[in-house]
């Protein structure tokens, strides 16, 4: 009988710091990244794979490089509230990355957390309104309901899988990639 070849799955870690442990949004679980995993970091005494700064863009990986993009309390230490162009430029680097179908993991500080705004480094906060601008079927939706919605330029596509509050400090979302 013929067996299935495993599979490996292509991980990039944005902002890994030293963890090397992710926090699964379903279960809420704690694991371990695959030993493969790629990890990004600005600071290189973190040892990650790549040292980079993610307001550096575009971010050097190829088009269509992973299934899984982690990104665990980093997303609101790039671009700046109220920067649209900003905003949209992290997720559609998001997108342009991910395979098709690929997912993008993240945790943010929630927007009513001490958090938010306590970190000297935090630049923006990104709640469940955000993200609507980053769905092309939560933008339509908003206009067929005749929601006062803007519409910005964005080049990527995503559908919402999950997105909610984890606790009282940590707003949790999956993304994935439509292409």
């Amino acid at each position: 009988m013929l067996q299935n070849p495993k599979q490996t799955m292509e991980e990039l870690v944005l902002g890994c710091g030293r963890s090397n442990r992710k926090r699964m949004y379903e279960t809420g679980e704690t694991v371990y990244y695959s030993k493969d995993a790629v990890k990004v970091d600005i600071n290189p005494d973190v040892k990650p794979t790549l040292v980079h700064d993610l307001n550096n863009m575009p971010w050097p990986f190829k088009d269509n490089s992973f299934d899984v993009i982690h990104a665990y309390h980093i997303l609101e230490h790039l671009g700046s509230q109220g920067d649209y162009k900003a905003f949209l430029r992290i997720f559609e680097e998001i997108w342009r990355i991910l395979k098709p179908n690929g997912m993008l993991r993240a945790i943010v500080p929630r927007w009513d957390s001490k958090w938010a705004w306590g970190d000297p480094g935090h630049r923006m906060v990104i709640n469940e309104g955000s993200i609507v601008f980053l769905s092309k079927e939560k933008i339509n939706d908003n206009i067929k309901k005749g929601t006062s919605i803007s519409e910005y330029s964005f080049k990527g596509d995503f559908s919402i899988e999950q997105a909610g509050n984890l606790n009282d400090n940590d707003f949790g979302f999956a993304l994935r990639a439509v292409k």
